[in-house]
């Protein structure tokens, strides 16, 4: 169940930050362009490397609550390799080698068992590179990487609400508002927009010893003197106590008979753990 209050102006057109442009919104699934094999404002034709792009509006209507589920449909990406009960790690591969993840073309630090997370919530888009792409992002995957752009602040006032409810117990909620903070007289106050994305997720995980819960607080401003320059100040709390299920159930003592040996997250021998 999710209920939805929004209230939004006019897009800011063809902008590199606005509608439709390199590293912004992208008006419904397809992206025209985007910088992210490049590092420049370029039709995705145009460039000589396969790129997929994932929408803001694919991530709603997928309902992703992970960087794994938002990237489940693209193409030359294998993604939940423990399952589609797993929310702690985002593990994926593309092409067949581990991908690395990049934060708005800057790398995320991380090993195997300590990498970051960053909720869709707070994402406008994802850029994926197939192949490699190290000249431009140094040290990465020979499969290619995953860039996540995050949410900038426009000059239109814009809002959002939402409430989720669902299985495992679990209630999830955010807001996402922002805008210009002048009155559109011609002050400096003009030249600077605002924009405060946030949200709250507990619930239960898929196994009786797990649970999920997860806070972040993300503001950011935005100073735009002028057409031709633009600085975006971005911050991040979050905080994650308890990160949900990292594991995966085998075909026996699931979907097919037979007894399962060992425990497996306080299960007797021969049970799993598996909440109903």
């Amino acid at each position: 169940m999710s209920v939805t209050s929004e209230v939004a102006g006019r897009s800011l057109g063809g902008a590199l930050y606005g509608t439709g442009g390199a590293v912004g919104a992208v008006p419904g699934y397809v992206a025209s362009r985007s910088i992210v094999a490049t590092k420049t404002d370029t039709p995705i034709l145009e460039t000589a490397q396969s790129i997929s792009v994932i929408s803001r509006k694919q991530i709603e209507d997928q309902n992703a609550l992970t960087i794994n589920q938002a990237l489940r449909y693209t193409p030359s990406v294998t993604t939940e390799q423990r399952g589609a009960g797993s929310t702690r790690l985002e593990q994926f591969s593309i092409r067949g080698f581990a991908a690395p993840l990049f934060l708005d073309g800057l790398s995320l630090p991380g090993s195997r068992d300590a990498s970051p997370t960053v909720d869709p919530y707070r994402l406008e888009r994802v850029d994926v590179i197939k192949g490699p792409a190290s000249v431009l992002y140094g040290q990465s995957g020979p499969g290619g990487i995953v860039n996540l752009v995050s949410k900038v602040p426009q000059f239109v006032r814009h809002g959002e609400i939402f409430v989720q409810g669902g299985g495992f117990s679990e209630v999830r909620g955010g807001f996402d508002v922002g805008g210009p903070l002048g009155d559109g007289t011609g002050g400096v106050a003009d030249q600077f927009a605002y924009r405060v994305v946030g949200l709250g997720w507990k619930g239960d995980g898929p196994a009786v010893t797990t649970e999920v819960e997860r806070f972040f607080i993300n503001p950011s401003l935005t100073w735009r003197p002028d057409a031709d320059t633009q600085l975006t100040i971005i911050g991040n709390y979050e905080r994650d106590p308890f990160s949900g299920f990292y594991g995966g159930f085998p075909a026996v003592g699931t979907v097919k008979g037979g007894p399962i040996p060992g425990r497996c997250g306080g299960a007797k021998p021969g049970q799993w753990p598996l909440a109903v």
